[in-house]
C-alpha cells in the first residue's frame, strides 16, 4: 500500500528512514529551503514496498485564481529516489504525487533537476505530464587545496582579470552584520534595474533577512574605499559551494577585475572548508555564447548539463490559463518559457512568493 507523508516547513520523519544519509545537495537541506521560503514549503515522502520518493516544494499563486504553481527561487534540487527503485514504483509515485498537488489546486511545476545528481534521469519518460526541456549548460569549477593551484587552473586573460580586481579592491569574505550587507541589497536591485530583469527577481525584504542571519550563506564582495563595487552570495556546504545573486557597479574602471577577484576569492574559500566544487551557473539563455555563460565559462570549470522539467498536474487548468493568456498577446505565444501563462499580466502576480498549504501538514495518506 502507497503511504504519502508530507509536512510544512520541515522533512517528514519518514525521510530519515529512507534517506539517513548527509543531503547530497545543499538544496535539499531543511535551514536552507525555510531560509529560502520560510515556513511555506513542503516535503512530501511516498513510500510502498520497500522503495520511496521524495520532494520538496513552495507553491505560489496564480494572481486571483486561486490557482497554484510551483517554482524554485533558486538552486536545484528535484525528486530524489531511493538507489533501486523500479520504474513501475516512481511512476505510480509519480502520480501519486500529481493527484495530492491536484488535490491541493496546483496546475503545474517547474522542476531544475540538480545537474550533478542527474536525477531526472529515472523519471524521464514515466509519464507524459512530465516533460523534461533540452538541457542547458551550467559551470562546475573544481576546486584545488592550495591558492596558487586554484589561481594557474584558469585561462591565463582569467588569472590576468582576476590579478587586476585584487590590485583596485579588497576582495573577502564580508562580515554580513556591517554594512556591507544593506550596500550588497542596494547593489543587487540596480543590478536587476539595469539588466531589465523581471520584477519576480527582486527578493522579498524577508527572504533578504532570513539570508542575512543563516550561517550557510556567505557575502563576499570587493570594497574600493569603504564601496562595495562588486559581491555575490554564495551558499557553502562540505560537497558543493554555490555562486548566485551577483551584483556589480556600472562603471567600467571601478568594475574591472573584480568580479573574477569574488569568484576566486570564493573558490579559496571553499577550499578552506573542504568542498571539492564550486558551482558558478548558467547564462540567461541556453546558448554556449550567452556572455554571462561566457564569463563563468573563462574559468575554465567543468560545463555540466542542466535539465529543467515541466510537472502538469492538471492538464484542464493548465490548458484554460494558457488559453487565456495567449489570447492576443504574442509574448506569451511566442515564448519558450514552460509557465508562460505567467507572462500574462493577469497571472504574473505571487510568481515564486510561497503560499503555506496549512492543510497538508502532518498528514500521512
Amino acid at each position: 500500500m502507497m503511504t504519502v507523508h508530507v509536512e510544512s516547513g520541515r522533512h517528514p520523519a519518514a525521510l530519515r528512514h529512507w534517506f539517513p544519509a548527509a543531503e547530497p545537495d545543499p538544496f535539499y537541506d531543511e535551514s536552507v529551503l525555510t531560509a529560502l521560503y520560510g515556513d511555506g514549503w513542503l516535503s512530501v515522502v511516498i513510500e510502498e514496498d520497500g522503495h520511496a520518493l521524495r520532494h520538496a516544494f513552495a507553491a505560489s499563486a496564480i494572481g486571483t485564481t486561486g490557482l497554484l504553481d510551483i517554482e524554485p527561487l533558486v538552486g536545484y534540487a528535484g525528486p530524489l529516489a531511493t538507489s533501486d527503485a523500479p520504474a513501475e514504483f516512481l511512476s505510480a509515485a509519480l502520480k501519486r504525487y500529481s493527484a495530492l498537488c491536484r488535490e491541493n489546486g496546483i496546475v503545474a511545476e517547474l522542476i531544475r533537476f540538480n545537474p550533478l545528481l542527474r536525477n531526472h534521469r529515472p523519471l524521464d519518460g514515466l509519464t507524459p505530464d512530465l516533460v523534461l526541456a533540452e538541457p542547458k549548460p551550467v559551470i562546475y569549477l573544481a576546486i584545488q587545496r592550495e591558492r596558487q593551484q586554484q589561481m594557474s587552473g584558469y585561462p591565463r586573460p582569467t588569472r590576468n582579470m582576476v590579478r587586476t580586481g585584487y590590485r583596485s579592491a579588497r576582495v573577502a569574505v564580508l562580515d554580513k552584520a556591517t554594512s556591507a550587507w544593506s550596500q550588497f541589497e542596494r547593489l543587487y536591485d540596480r543590478t536587476l534595474e539595469a539588466t531589465t530583469a523581471a520584477a519576480h527577481w527582486q527578493l522579498a525584504p524577508d527572504v533578504w533577512a532570513r539570508l542575512r542571519h543563516h550561517p550557510r550563506f556567505a557575502l563576499i564582495g570587493a570594497v574600493q574605499e569603504d564601496r562595495l563595487v562588486a559581491g555575490a552570495l554564495s551558499l557553502t556546504s562540505s560537497s558543493t559551494w554555490y555562486y548566485f545573486l551577483a551584483a556589480g557597479v556600472r562603471e567600467p574602471d571601478a568594475r574591472r577585475g573584480v568580479g573574477n577577484a569574488v569568484v576566486h576569492e570564493i573558490g579559496l574559500a571553499a577550499a578552506r572548508e573542504g568542498a571539492p566544487w564550486l558551482a558558478l551557473g548558467g547564462g540567461t539563455t541556453g546558448s554556449m555564447t550567452d556572455s554571462l555563460f561566457a564569463f563563468k565559462n573563462s574559468f575554465g570549470g567543468e560545463v555540466v548539463p542542466f535539465t529543467v522539467g515541466r510537472f502538469t498536474h492538471d492538464r484542464a487548468e493548465h490548458g484554460a490559463l494558457l488559453e487565456t493568456a495567449e489570447r492576443g498577446n504574442r509574448t506569451v505565444s511566442g515564448s519558450a518559457l514552460f509557465l508562460r501563462y505567467r507572462l500574462a499580466p493577469a497571472y504574473a502576480a505571487g510568481r515564486m512568493v510561497p503560499v503555506p498549504i496549512r492543510p497538508l501538514a502532518g498528514r500521512a495518506t
